[in-house]
């Protein structure tokens, strides 16, 4: 179950309680928006996950900023941790960065995103990609995207995995 409070001075905070993989979760959060030189919105998260057993809760703290100027250039950036009570299991940590650009009916961007220490301690995980999306008219985007992802472990070889991805998506 979810509640959207009441919105105060550009904030828009919810907080909700649910059940996931069997597990109960208790979140809170703010949405904001507003403009500076363009549009700027962002996102700031805290979840816990009550797992049980030696896990224990399993707590993430993340949160995300956008900017879009009025030129179509924009930026988003994205950070995340992760954490619980078993001492065996690494705490990770998550960062996105994304620039962009927007031209009439088209959008391109480059991103990259690190994942350090998710399933080893050590281990970072590494994405690199660039995207496109056609927007011919307002209820329908055709989208396409290539990303290399990679993953160092100390004592193990991996080898890349490149995606590409092609799609639309109908608004209603």
């Amino acid at each position: 179950m979810r509640y959207d409070l009441p919105a105060f001075g550009g904030l828009q905070p919810s907080i909700s309680q649910g059940i996931k993989d069997g597990d109960d979760v208790s979140e809170v959060g703010v949405r904001f928006s507003g403009q500076f030189a363009g549009k700027i919105s962002g996102a700031l998260g805290y979840s816990v996950k009550d797992s049980g057993g030696q896990t224990g809760d399993v707590e993430t703290l993340g949160g995300s900023l956008s900017w879009l100027h009025d030129s179509g250039i924009n930026l988003t950036g994205a950070y995340s941790t992760s954490s619980d009570d078993d001492d065996a299991n690494p705490d990770s940590d998550f960062y996105l960065a994304k620039l962009g650009y927007i031209i009439g009916r088209h959008a391109f961007d480059i991103h990259y995103a690190e994942t350090e220490d998710r399933a080893q301690n050590g281990d970072s995980a590494e994405s690199v990609g660039v995207g496109y999306v056609f927007t011919p008219i307002k209820w329908f985007e055709a989208y396409a995207g290539y990303n290399n992802h990679s993953l160092d472990r100390r004592g193990a070889d991996f080898d890349d995995v490149d995606t590409v991805l092609v799609g639309g998506r109908l608004k209603f």
